[in-house]
């Protein structure tokens, strides 16, 4: 394989300028954004979700310079984001600069929920049900969606973090070596998260604070068993694959690089559990994503971590199509 060649530092200032002004128009559109958020709750629309406060904003003439400012903000923040991601993707010596600075990891996962979004568009207006949460989906379709989400996971960790060079796949811990260990570190870890995170969860309906994410896929109740191992292997073997990787082999890496362990358990965790939208379960979530932590800091692999969460998922899919409560 030959190596990449080198730009020159006249055009490596370019795509530094062109990536810098990539952030600040990202950060305009989402101060833009942000604006139209707090407009609309300053006019007093009704209350509700954000798309029925917008769905009432568009029949409200004051709302025009709001409308304006929320398609410009959209546009705005679309390009700055492809521009701070997508140039260091073109050039391993721009890309090794912040690839490890809370910015860079913040617009990752912005990436990761727009390009997820982006595509489970389609899947959406073709489903042919009513608007609502993505869970409320059929199974053919929620699996679909799935997999769109890990997609743009993935996507993302190649474009900027793989294929550029800063981080090899071996470096991230996705290899063959020493498997069968790896694997049994797996299924130990993935036991012990499974009982810890069930104590936080049952010490949360002790206080009367309901776990409701069982609701979210209370659709894969009923359904054939081809669909059954479609949500299986999505759930417990490409979101676990896709997941860890980017979590543990790149957020945490480049995090515990930076700024050390103390730093990278509880910020690699919430940011976990912040793209999995989900409030009630946020407590489980993050016992899960430590012990993921931990099991990638300890043994150097994703392996482990991918069988315990694949088995975490597993277990969880077994209960919500059984209707035991979760």
């Amino acid at each position: 394989m030959t190596d990449r060649p080198t730009r020159s530092t006249a055009e490596l200032d370019r795509l530094a300028r062109l990536h810098r002004f990539g952030g600040w128009t990202l950060a305009g559109g989402l101060g833009a954004t942000a604006m139209v958020g707090a407009g609309i709750y300053a006019l007093n629309w009704p209350r509700g979700l954000v798309f029925a406060r917008l769905a009432v904003a568009f029949d409200d003439p004051r709302a025009l310079p709001l409308i304006v400012v929320l398609v410009a903000g959209g546009l705005l923040s679309a390009i700055g984001l492809a521009l701070y991601l997508g140039v260091p993707g073109m050039d391993p010596a721009l890309a090794r600069r912040d690839y490890d600075a809370p910015l860079t990891i913040l617009a990752c996962l912005l990436a990761v929920f727009v390009l997820g979004n982006a595509l489970s568009v389609p899947i959406v207006i073709f489903s042919d049900v009513p608007a609502g949460p993505r869970t409320s989906l059929p199974a053919p379709m929620l699996v679909m969606a799935m997999i769109a989400t890990q997609a743009s996971v993935m996507s993302i960790l190649v474009w900027r973090v793989v294929r550029p060079g800063v981080l090899t796949w071996e470096d991230i811990g996705l290899t063959p070596r020493s498997l069968n260990r790896r694997v049994l570190q797996g299924i130990v870890g993935g036991l012990a998260i499974l009982f810890v995170a069930g104590l936080v969860g049952l010490v949360l309906r002790r206080v009367g604070l309901e776990q409701t994410q069982a609701r979210m896929f209370e659709g894969i109740r009923g359904i054939g068993q081809t669909q059954l191992v479609a949500f299986w292997l999505t759930a417990a073997i490409v979101a676990p694959i896709c997941e860890e990787c980017f979590f543990r082999g790149y957020v945490f890496t480049a995090l515990r690089g930076r700024y050390g362990r103390l730093v990278a358990y509880p910020a690699s965790a919430l940011l976990f559990a912040a793209i999995h939208f989900n409030l009630p379960a946020l407590l489980p979530i993050l016992v899960m994503a430590l012990g993921l932590a931990f099991l990638y800091d300890r043994s150097g692999s994703v392996v482990p971590g991918i069988v315990a969460h694949g088995f975490n998922n597993s277990i969880a899919l077994a209960a919500l199509y059984a209707g035991v409560p979760t």
